[in-house]
């Protein structure tokens, strides 16, 4: 959505390429920007290939989602603002998919305070940085779905940054189920009146077990993305209240 909005502001033209399973609610909000929107693939890798050979074709810019210096600094800034509230943190729980924003933020909370620990957090389905840290390389691994759409997509069997720094940087990688991510949505919504995606809410599923939070921690999670359809907005309702 931010490539298509500022598309628009600089009045050029951009395609926003994405997996079948984008759910309509955010195909909808990238679409208010007047982008050309290309859903002809299963899989968000297959999404990256088309934008490669385009890349190639017609010599087009490509702004990757996760594995580029700017992006890890641009994610990297929410640390900032984490230590600006929390200067005394001891653990970050992170959203984990292709790698951006936890790289970012690890880097960024690890420079200030070394000893901070660095959770990250993906769901039970298709966890491909997680199946990657386990093989040993990056691999390739069908989607499934899921409440946490926006974790779904490969890293690139090319991956360049995030793989090493997950694998090198991050203290522990966790993955949570279907079940645990709904009862996140229901916590953020009834306590918080947030309404916030699974993906957002991966963190506070983790931490909804018992035992994950110790007394005295400094704990910070990162929550992020409300694309939710409304559809799935009442069946968290109607299950959870």
């Amino acid at each position: 959505m931010a490539v298509a909005y500022m598309a628009n502001r600089l009045g050029i033209s951009a395609q926003i390429c994405m997996s079948r399973y984008v759910p309509q609610v955010k195909v909808d909000a990238i679409g208010q920007w007047n982008p050309t929107i290309k859903q002809d693939w299963e899989t968000q890798d297959e999404a990256q290939k088309y934008c490669e050979e385009l890349q190639e074709k017609e010599g087009v810019m490509i702004i990757p989602p996760f594995d580029d210096k700017e992006i890890l600094c641009g994610q990297g800034t929410m640390s900032l603002e984490i230590l600006e509230d929390c200067p005394e943190i001891d653990t970050a729980i992170v959203p984990l998919s292709g790698g951006g924003l936890i790289s970012g933020v690890t880097l960024g909370l690890k420079m200030s305070v070394p000893d901070v620990k660095i959770i990250g957090v993906s769901q039970e389905r298709a966890a491909v940085m997680i199946e990657s840290l386990k093989a040993g390389h990056p691999i390739e691994m069908p989607e499934e779905p899921t409440l946490a759409d926006s974790l779904l997509g490969g890293i690139g069997l090319d991956n360049q940054y995030t793989y090493d720094i997950v694998k090198d940087y991050v203290d522990e990688t966790v993955q949570v189920s279907e079940e645990e991510i709904a009862n996140g949505m229901a916590y953020i919504m009834e306590n918080h009146k947030v309404i916030a995606e699974g993906a957002s809410c991966v963190g506070i599923a983790y931490c909804m077990r018992e035992g994950v939070i110790k007394p005295g921690s400094n704990v910070a999670i990162i929550v992020t993305g409300c694309g939710v359809p409304m559809e799935q907005i009442k069946e968290i309702v109607n299950t959870n209240f």
